[in-house]
């Protein structure tokens, strides 16, 4: 039986394990959200923004099975149980810090990554079977209230339009219910009734400032795990003491 200072740490991990729990939940329900979030550019984003966030629901999954080690071990003060919580601790504080770099990293490449799969995407606008289509375009368009890549000419300049009428419907401000207050004739400097930025920009931060979420995340909890790291080690210091002296 522990005492003094070292009972105090005993019970001490036991209350953080239960703050551990709760990270899990923050951290599985931060990497499914964005995982989500993400699902809907799928054709636009590379793997790497789908196995971060995934990162991120494993560790969730991972901290409820280590959390386990963490308050049978301290409460019936076994080494083996508390020694293994600590080194799986490392093992997640680890794997949250790469996540979180990798999150930040992540933010830093999404203009690049966004840029060449949107350009890439505008010719499927109508090709009904394509990875990026009509509808994905159209939603894009009327809900970020943009138009094109940099903006409403991209149409036109890649061709995807023949004709007089140069944008598509959903460049209209008005988009779906009155189309007819829309010019989708000329230039943009002509048009009226049409957004004028770009779709890159809104959409640019939208999956940057998730990927900063997804980093803050990773490396906050780690640096808040470290401190179970750091008791958990003490305290099974003085169980293997407390083994040695009796």
């Amino acid at each position: 039986m522990l005492t003094g200072g070292a009972a105090l740490i005993k019970y001490l991990i036991f209350i953080f394990n239960l703050v551990f729990v709760i990270t899990g939940i923050v951290i599985l329900t931060i990497g499914a959200v964005i995982l989500g979030q993400y699902g809907t550019y799928e054709a636009l984003l590379d793997g790497n923004y789908f196995s971060t966030p995934g990162l991120l629901i494993a560790i969730g999954v991972i901290i409820f099975i280590v959390a386990f080690f963490g308050c049978c071990g301290s409460i019936r003060e076994n080494y083996c149980m508390v020694l293994t919580f600590a080194t799986l601790m490392i093992a997640i504080f680890i794997l949250e810090l790469a996540g979180g770099i990798a999150g930040y990293m992540l933010s830093s490449n999404a203009e690049k990554v966004l840029r060449e799969s949107m350009v890439r995407m505008l010719p499927e606008y109508n090709v009904a079977t394509g990875p990026w289509n009509k509808h994905d375009w159209d939603t894009l368009q009327s809900s970020f209230q943009c138009c094109g890549v940099d903006g409403p000419d991209d149409w036109a300049k890649h061709g995807v339009f023949n004709g007089t009428k140069l944008y598509p419907d959903s460049c209209c401000q008005f988009y779906p219910s009155e189309l007819t207050k829309c010019n989708f004739e000329g230039p943009s400097s002509n048009a009226t009734g049409i957004y004028t930025k770009g779709c890159l920009v809104n959409l640019e931060q939208f999956v940057s400032d998730n990927a900063i979420t997804i980093g803050g995340t990773g490396i906050g909890i780690a640096v808040v795990q470290l401190f179970g790291v750091v008791l958990s080690c003490a305290l099974a210091k003085n169980i293997k003491q407390g083994y040695e002296t009796v």
